[in-house]
């Protein structure tokens, strides 16, 4: 038993240098500042008023000081600094603390007639009281008891049940389960000897979450997948601190592919830091492998995306695994709503020749990783189409290939949606940073639009699939967009692309725009060319603008051209473009055409940036920057960008007037099991540009029937749900109901469906060898051992020779000023610091000493 105490800062410092100093350091200035402030004062008292009494005060004061000066010496020469000394003197001004009120009290009150002897001495009583209150809440003593407390031991035994414990490469050819299974129940001697230890042993069985284990009737390992993490999550919860844990026992082949996203490493790392350390005991060789004939489509994807418009080109690429299969001939089959179609099969960049109806046959040239694309003309069927891949004998109506295991991997599903006011759009530009990619990333949020990018590498010929997006006999864009490149360059695209895109902006009034850049405009051999007729500027001059520089719209722009640059729904367009941070520089335009050109914004110098023209039955525009991604600071910044490019797009397509729509734009059209999938839904109004305030009814319909409503909510400028409850594998269908107000007062309302597929996908078994390298990495984390399976009965056998403590001894604090529990003693102590002081207070009143 002992005091002890735990001072507030700065008392704490104070109070631990003070009592580091010597005992003469402490003892002299305590005693002249109790005869500086208790004895002259009393002696001042029973003085004649006058000088005595001045003297009295003024060798109190010398006094003081000299105290002062030397604890703030000692303080400093003892433990090094002024700060050190002025510590010091803090810790004596707190033991000195009850001299100095006396003292004060005596002085106060000297020569007061209601200031009788025993009156001073009440108020000095009360203040002291006072005081000690204050003091005690300072500092904070406690008296510490040690105390000796039962504690619990306690052994987890935590068994992976998953689907791959079921695989057979154990001694004798016995699952990893029914190993383990042996094993315990050869331990069970062990496991009842540290029971008699008051070990408490509990057996736990996991795949996704712990469940009790009952080691007479083990069941079968059936789990979908191995979530350590998850299990150590909760087993951190569970655990209390009063526990002494004798360990963790992880039984397992070192899958880790649950979906909680809980990280098992840094779990381990926590379990060791409450106590229980992490053992691992693997199971399983890390040499087996699948040892089966099988064919997988493991991966689908669509392009152009979010959408394709009706008449155009359907892309889709597809990985394929051949377990047992390779180089030998796979049929692959194209399937829209179920219906095959005829398409084109490549492989490694090359045509693959068609054979057999229906379908094509393809060389499976590696184990895994084999990766097809198949291409198919023209979508001519609006609204949201399934889109199948299916592999197999391309004799035998793509049955499965003789000695596979299994058809059920055989086929892959996704969705496409078919949109008749879909905006084609072809960007030419080269490889560069930052700018393509994020007007790119802008126009893909607007479902009607569908780019297709031509990345560019100097001036040699391009590869067929890229000149294929030239071919403008047989496509046709709403619009054309040139970055940074050379003519030279679009020139090796294909033969007359340059004049192609001329007649199409002419003839078929396609939009087309080009953007600063070190080779545009006048800055290489643009001159001369079809593009120097169907640009608003001309081309005489050259070079950059080095400089940071706002867009600032024009009155005629504002005027006539609001469309494109109207990019908030907030009133003061030129309070919004005032706010957006600085372009690095711009292209230095050439003249305007006389008559033709317009300038829709300017540069805060009054350089021309942004110029159109019509040409024909096109509109073209000439945007001299291209450094537009520096807007983006915030979500409200990101959608002014988003909005400008889109805007931009679809005016120059001549789509601005058109209907409202609205849209459900899932994040993904194929999620695994047991996984969550965003969407979102996008409301717009008759001029195309989404509407913020929209009501909406949205709900899930399951593959069995089941409907659950969802909840939307709108986050950083965009609608948006989740669907979470994809318990069965199979076509889910999103559909939503929406209405909201255009700018124009009118209500627009529709409504839209989408389906996506869940798959229930077998990540237990794709990886059959065991990971025991990932248990080495928890082990050392958790500060355990990692030990194989025939290692385990030695290890409990050392584990039950060392019994744990029955008691722990600790220290219990009276009282404990650290505990959140609630206690009497800290109300009271206020309670009682408040009654002081008002108590000093009334008497002061009553006597007429105020």
């Amino acid at each position: 038993m002992e005091w002890v105490t735990l001072p507030l800062w700065p008392w704490s410092e104070a109070w631990e240098l003070a009592g580091s100093l010597p005992w003469l350091s402490i003892a002299f200035p305590l005693g002249i500042i109790l005869l500086a402030m208790v004895v002259l004062p009393v002696a001042a008292g029973l003085a004649s008023p006058g000088r005595p009494r001045r003297t009295i005060g003024l060798i109190s004061l010398a006094l003081i000081i000299l105290a002062g000066v030397w604890t703030l010496l000692q303080g400093a020469l003892g433990s090094g600094g002024l700060r050190s000394g002025a510590m010091a003197l803090a810790g004596i001004a707190i033991l000195s603390m009850p001299a100095f009120l006396v003292g004060v009290t005596i002085w106060t009150y000297l020569g007061i007639a209601n200031a009788t002897p025993a009156r001073v001495a009440i108020l000095v009583m009360v203040r002291v009281a006072t005081l000690i209150v204050a003091l005690l809440l300072a500092l904070r003593p406690s008296l510490a008891l040690s105390e000796k407390s039962a504690v619990r031991s306690i052994l987890y035994l935590l068994l992976d049940s998953s689907a791959s414990m079921s695989i057979l490469d154990e001694i004798d050819q016995a699952s990893r389960w029914d190993y383990l299974m042996e094993l315990l129940k050869e331990s069970k001697p062990l496991l009842e000897k540290m029971k008699q230890q008051d070990t408490e042993i509990e057996f736990l069985h996991f795949a996704g979450e712990p469940a009790p284990f009952d080691l007479e009737n083990p069941g079968k390992p059936e789990g979908k997948s191995t979530d350590i993490g998850n299990a150590f999550h909760l087993l951190t919860q569970k655990a209390r601190s009063q526990d002494r844990f004798r360990g963790l026992l992880l039984f397992g082949d070192g899958a880790d592919n649950g979906v909680s996203r809980q990280p098992a490493i840094p779990l381990a790392l926590r379990l060791r830091e409450q106590g229980c350390p992490v053992h691992a005991i693997g199971l399983g060789k890390p040499t087996t492998t699948s040892g089966q004939n099988d064919l997988a489509l493991v991966s689908i994807a669509t392009e152009p995306l979010p959408t394709i418009p009706l008449g155009s080109e359907l892309i889709v690429k597809v990985g394929l695994n051949a377990f047992g299969f390779e180089n030998r001939n796979v049929g692959l089959q194209l399937l829209l709503d179920g219906a095959p179609v005829q398409c084109k099969i490549f492989q490694d960049g090359l045509e693959v020749k068609p054979t057999g109806p229906g379908g094509l046959t393809v060389v499976a040239s590696k184990a895994e990783g084999n990766e097809f694309v198949l291409k198919y003309r023209p979508m001519s069927t609006l609204g949201e189409i399934k889109v199948s891949v299916k592999a197999g004998d391309p004799g035998r109506d793509f049955l499965p290939l003789p000695g596979e295991l299994t058809a059920v991997n055989n086929q892959i599903d996704t969705y496409v949606t078919v949109v008749k006011e879909g905006t084609r759009v072809l960007l030419v530009d080269k490889m560069r940073a930052w700018e393509p990619q994020f007007f790119c990333d802008a126009l893909g949020q607007d479902p009607r639009i569908s780019l297709y990018p031509a990345w560019v590498r100097g001036e040699a010929a391009a590869k067929d699939e890229v000149r294929e997006l030239f071919d403008l006999n047989k496509r046709h864009y709403d619009a054309v967009i040139f970055g940074d490149v050379t003519p030279e360059q679009v020139r090796a695209l294909g033969p007359g692309v340059l004049e192609g895109i001329e007649r199409a902006v002419f003839e078929k009034g396609t939009g087309f725009l080009m953007l600063g850049g070190y080779s545009s405009f006048g800055n290489s051999s643009w001159k001369g060319t079809p593009m120097e007729n169907l640009l608003p500027v001309g081309l005489d001059a050259s070079g950059q603008i080095e400089a940071p520089l706002k867009m600032v719209p024009t009155e005629d722009g504002l005027r006539r051209y609001s469309y494109i640059l109207k990019v908030s729904q907030a009133p003061g367009v030129t309070e919004t473009w005032a706010k957006l941070k600085e372009l690095d520089g711009m292209t230095k335009l050439g003249t305007l055409k006389p008559g033709l050109s317009t300038v829709l914004a300017v540069s805060d110098r009054n350089d021309p940036m942004l110029v159109t023209q019509n040409y024909g039955k096109g509109r073209t525009l000439a945007f001299a920057a291209d450094t537009t991604y520096k807007w983006i600071r915030n979500p409200e910044s990101r959608q002014i960008h988003t909005r400008f490019w889109t805007q931009m797009v679809r005016w120059l397509a001549r789509q601005e007037e058109m209907e409202g729509s609205l849209a459900v734009l899932p994040d993904a059209r194929r999620v695994p099991l047991r996984s969550e999938l965003g969407f979102r839904l996008v409301l717009k109004g008759k001029q195309g540009s989404d509407l913020d305030s929209g009501k909406f009814e949205t709900r899930v319909i399951g593959p069995d029937g089941t409907t659950t409503r969802l909840t939307t909510s709108r986050k950083n400028g965009e609608e948006r749900g989740v669907v979470n409850n994809t318990l069965l594998p199979g076509e889910y269908r999103i559909e939503v109901h929406g209405e909201g107000k255009d700018p124009s007062g009118e209500t627009i309302q529709g409504k839209a469906s989408a389906r996506f597929m869940v798959y229930d996908e077998d990540l237990e078994m794709t990886r059959r060898a065991a990971d025991h390298e990932f248990l080495r990495k928890l082990t050392v984390a958790g500060g355990g051992q990692f030990l194989l399976a025939g290692e385990f009965r030695d290890f409990l056998q050392k584990l039950a020779d060392q019994p744990p403590e029955k008691e722990k001894t600790g220290v219990k604090y009276y009282p404990d000023w650290k505990s959140s529990a609630p206690t009497p003693f800290f109300p009271f102590a206020l309670l009682g610091f408040v009654i002081l002081v008002t108590s000093e207070w009334l008497l002061r009143r009553v006597w007429g000493l105020v």
